[in-house]
């Protein structure tokens, strides 16, 4: 069989060969604890004709947003950007976070399967929210079915030429904008234990906390909370005032910190295919194995001793006559897309939704070598290449097409 790896897929491999891999550290709040967030949940259909009118309106956005500040270095953002769209883009896999911080909401984001709609569920925008006429980076939730375009995932700041974060929320921790310029904050961590606030962001990361509620079970009585307030920000019940009044005040009163929240007018992650590479939509999370497995199934399909275990995990979807291909480049033409001959290695057939399996693969040249192909529920056949990086080892795809 002879298959076609476009030009956008080869710029995707150079790009990956090209990576450099950082990874992250799940951050806490400022008193070190580790708060579970609700988030509100909107339901936002979308038609095709609605996404290039927003992508029209995103370049806008960005324009409008970078009024004033011509003479603000922008792209000193573009490797945040960079990074996060490749992961969420299915081009890199989740290794190319190890060393970056702030990337927990990414890890929320991918249990969104289809790739598209990951990407349009993610803004961007610039913002000054520290009150030092730097703009901000901040990456948002954009409207869709996940989020009501209020939520923050990321807040960057320049330090010595440098982006540096100041700020994040995620599925556990979640932070707004307000229209006062305040930052809202809400996190519950259990039926006993939920909290809310408002604080104004500094430049260095600090938070000047206007307002801080919390509840905690009282030790005397299992069935009842505790209310309390502070203005710094700590879940301390020994340095904050205990509240004497009704659980529904206390409510009401937690509640009306969120009333100003603002609407963030962001610019679709979907925008950055024309800079950053084409989605790759693979239904299966792919990396290095490293001999860390017990349990799974592995299939040895070569002799080579500089060969690695990659190891495949489906993301909730089964998909059908799996294949792992071997793939021999034939022919490049004038525009830049290359054709391959590919050979069946190995048939695995179908696979059910969760479980994992590793096969043994290699990587001797920059052109890929090894490549897989299955079908998904419908009926439609996926065929990508397997790329490692040269630089850190990291495992990436590519879609053939």
């Amino acid at each position: 069989m002879r298959i076609t790896l476009k030009k956008a897929a080869i710029a995707a491999l150079v790009l990956a060969l090209s990576l450099t891999v950082t990874g992250c550290d799940k951050d806490k709040d400022n008193s070190g604890t580790d708060l579970s967030i609700s988030d509100t949940v909107a339901s936002v259909s979308s038609t095709s004709a609605d996404n290039q009118n927003n992508a029209e309106q995103d370049k806008e956005n960005v324009d409008d947003q970078k009024t004033g500040t011509e003479e603000f270095d922008f792209s000193v953002y573009d490797e945040v950007l960079e990074y996060t769209y490749r992961v969420l883009a299915g081009i890199d896999s989740r290794d190319a976070l190890m060393e970056h911080e702030g990337t927990t909401w990414i890890n929320d984001m991918m249990y969104i399967e289809n790739v598209y709609e990951r990407l349009d569920s993610v803004g961007y925008l610039y913002k000054d929210v520290t009150g030092d006429n730097i703009p901000e980076l901040i990456i948002s939730g954009a409207p869709s079915e996940y989020s009501q375009g209020t939520n923050i995932f990321n807040i960057f700041t320049v330090k010595e030429g440098n982006p540096v974060l100041i700020d994040e929320g995620w599925s556990r921790s979640s932070i707004f904008l307000s229209d006062d310029g305040t930052i809202y904050t809400e996190g519950s961590s259990g039926a006993m234990n939920s909290c809310v606030g408002k604080y104004y962001l500094k430049s260095d990361g600090t938070k000047e906390w206007v307002d801080f509620f919390f509840t905690e079970g009282d030790p005397n009585n299992d069935y009842e909370l505790l209310q309390y307030h502070n203005k710094t920000g700590v879940w301390d019940t020994n340095s904050s005032e205990l509240l004497d009044e009704s659980n529904q005040d206390f409510w009401q009163n937690m509640s009306s910190l969120s009333d100003h929240i603002v609407f963030l007018e962001s610019t679709l992650y979907t925008t950055l295919s024309d800079i950053y590479g084409e989605p790759v939509d693979c239904v299966l999370y792919i990396f290095e194995d490293e001999g860390l497995s017990t349990g799974v199934e592995r299939y040895d399909t070569i002799d080579d001793p500089n060969s690695v275990d990659v190891r495949f995990v489906p993301m909730g979807t089964a998909v059908y006559d799996f294949k792992f291909l071997g793939l021999s480049l034939t022919d490049v033409d004038e525009n830049g897309n290359a054709t391959y001959e590919t050979t069946p290695i190995l048939e695995i057939g179908d696979t059910d939704k969760f479980t994992p399996f590793i096969i043994e693969a290699a990587f001797p040249g920059t052109l890929p070598s090894y490549g897989f192909s299955y079908l998904d529920e419908f009926g439609n056949l996926h065929e990508f290449a397997l790329i490692q990086s040269g630089k850190d080892g990291t495992i990436c795809v590519s879609t053939i097409k």
